[in-house]
């Protein structure tokens, strides 16, 4: 008992070490930042550290938790001299920051392990409990779907009036551009194969098809405005409906019912939710989707629903989020073929029946598309982090590139403005403006030539150039927030005749207020930590570790896995690139309790 008391002493002083010291390169008084450590409220801190560890009950190491916390602490690290001095050099200029960094390393290290198995123990804790008041009861229990239609439909009717006729994005826009023709951004950067036909497979040419079809009748009425509220509208029932039937799952999983409560009101008056549903873009559609396909795929290989009926669900739902996105054609190749290999052994017609959506959406893609002279979107969304690598070795580099070098790049991208554009977390700064859209293949494998042969010369700027780009998905302090991008004033050209200048909010000075309030709430301790993207990248790699930990199938994670890779060759950190695995983060994180408390048994259909 003695040893673990001093080992606890040691451990709470590496927590608090790390918490407050500066990890800034001091080159005048290194030790100068630790004076803070006599502030009375260290002490005090340190004293509820040590107490908190020692009442812990002591368990058995967990090799996961541990690796996890591992990787949490060496992603701040890097990310903190990435963020501060555009380079990692900083972690080892000297022996006396070498030193202060492994202790702060080891602090972080014990900080999230413990932080980690608090919440395991936490998530063990929650049990279920039948509601005995009789609101609840018809609410979560006799009525869970209709009750939570009317409820969140309640919640969203203000949003709808505040934001009416709807929040036209840029991509929403784009694609209206698209359905007449219009100019557009997307198009600005492919030869199409038909002039006159500009919808292309930049945006999801299904969802461009659908939206201008809409919009176009009441267009043609004379009533642009309606037609924008049409497709809110029809989106915002969707979204409801989809998120009603996440609540009734959560019956089918025995999920304590005050959780249930939590997650209605997170669905019902988090403007995540509330706002992104009269949004007008395809990521909102295709992130509900990828959630409703979630929700399937838990109750076809958790709760065992292998009926035809939740077969064609799943058929139909994973060939829906393939239309919607491009990244969905992966999800549903890595879903279905997952679930092909778990049945053949079983039923085989029904492993045979998973590939149909794969061979209907090749079809599609390969021989419908081009039939309607759909256009491929620009081959430049798949070289943004060789552009962004390529561009950061000009940066440091340029001596080092000889006249032909420099040709072969300026034929891909314009080598005048590298220097001036280059942003090391933006890479649309110069693959959106200024990719060459005339390269021959002979010039673009040129170009991949020079990226490879590049990278033997100096590897340590491509790495550099690719950390820059990821890692601020995973800034656990100072990463974006994921709430108002898509609420604030409307601005794009004129799409067709003067509907722009006519959809603005009808109601901009509510809107602002909403929205002040909203900031206010966000920046407050605890909950801020809510509204980071890095909360949910880092809790899907948790959920991901839990998984792996108790040996469950990881089926049900993939569309947010999915996702979540995309997140690795994304062009920039934005909100929009995680919104399909925030969508589904309610429904895991309900499920691994369930997982916890009920070993795997649930509430079956019948009951």
């Amino acid at each position: 008992m003695k040893k673990r008391k001093i080992l606890y002493l040691i451990i709470s002083f590496l927590i608090l070490f790390s918490i407050i010291i500066e990890s800034a390169y001091k080159t005048d008084d290194y030790l100068k930042n630790l004076k803070n450590i006599i502030c009375i409220f260290y002490p005090i801190a340190y004293y509820g550290i040590y107490n908190l560890l020692i009442t812990r009950k002591e368990t058995k190491i967990n090799k996961y938790v541990l690796l996890f916390s591992l990787l949490m602490s060496t992603v701040l690290l890097v990310e903190y001299y990435i963020d501060t001095y555009d380079s990692i050099r900083y972690l080892y200029i000297s022996y006396i920051q070498i030193i202060k960094n492994i202790f702060s390393f080891i602090g972080y290290s014990y900080m999230f392990y413990f932080l980690i198995d608090y919440i395991l123990i936490g998530i063990k804790q929650i049990k279920y409990k039948k509601a005995n008041n009789k609101i609840i009861k018809f609410i979560f229990e006799d009525h869970p779907f209709i009750s939570s239609f009317i409820i969140i439909l309640i919640c969203y009717i203000p949003i709808m009036y505040i934001y009416y006729p709807g929040v036209l994005m840029n991509d929403g826009a784009d694609v209206i551009r698209a359905y007449y023709c219009h100019s557009t951004f997307s198009t600005n950067y492919i030869n199409l194969i038909n002039p006159n036909v500009c919808i292309n497979t930049h945006h999801s040419a299904f969802y461009s098809y659908i939206v201008g079809f809409i919009y176009n009748i009441f267009n043609n009425l004379g009533y642009p405005i309606i037609g924008l509220f049409a497709l809110t509208f029809i989106q915002v029932i969707l979204q409801i409906v989809i998120l009603s039937y996440t609540i009734k799952l959560l019956k089918k999983l025995k999920t304590n019912y005050i959780v249930r409560t939590i997650i209605l009101f997170i669905f019902s008056i988090i403007p995540f939710f509330s706002i992104n549903a009269v949004g007008i873009f395809k990521d909102i559609p295709f992130s509900f989707f990828c959630l409703l396909l979630t929700d399937f795929l838990i109750e076809y290989v958790y709760l065992k629903e292998k009926t035809k009926k939740k077969i064609i669900e799943i058929l139909l739902c994973s060939f829906i989020v393939a239309l919607l996105s491009n990244k969905g054609f992966y999800i549903i190749i890595l879903v279905l073929l997952s679930l092909i290999i778990s049945e053949f052994k079983n039923i085989k017609w029904k492993s045979i029946v998973f590939i149909i959506p794969i061979i209907i959406y090749i079809l599609y893609s390969s021989i419908l598309l081009p039939t309607l002279d759909v256009t491929k979107g620009s081959v430049r969304e798949m070289l943004a982090i060789p552009i962004q690598q390529v561009a950061r070795y000009v940066v440091y580099y340029e001596d080092d590139l000889t006249e032909e070098d420099k040709e072969i790049i300026g034929n891909i991208i314009d080598y005048d403005i590298i220097k001036e554009k280059y942003n090391p977390t933006f890479a649309d700064s110069i693959k959106n403006k200024y990719f060459n859209k005339d390269y021959t293949d002979e010039e673009m494998s040129d170009f991949i030539k020079l990226w490879i042969k590049l990278f033997f010369k100096h590897p340590g700027v491509y790495i550099s150039a690719y950390t820059h780009q990821v890692i601020g998905n995973f800034n656990i302090y100072r990463a974006p927030n994921i709430v108002f991008w898509n609420s604030t004033t409307v601005k794009y050209e004129p799409i067709v005749d003067n509907l722009i200048e006519e959809s603005k909010f009808s109601h901009p000075t509510l809107a602002n207020y909403y929205q002040k309030i909203w900031k206010l709430i966000i920046i407050l301790p605890v909950i801020s930590i809510f509204f980071k993207i890095s909360t949910y990248c880092w809790t899907i790699l948790f959920i991901l570790f839990y998984f792996i930990i108790k040996k469950k199938n990881i089926i049900p994670l993939i569309p947010s896995l999915v996702v979540f890779l995309f997140l690795f060759i994304s062009p920039v950190v934005s909100m929009r690139y995680i919104d399909a695995i925030i969508y589904c983060m309610p429904i895991l994180f309900c499920f691994i309790i369930s997982l916890s408390n009920e070993k795997g048994k649930f509430k079956s259909e019948k009951e």
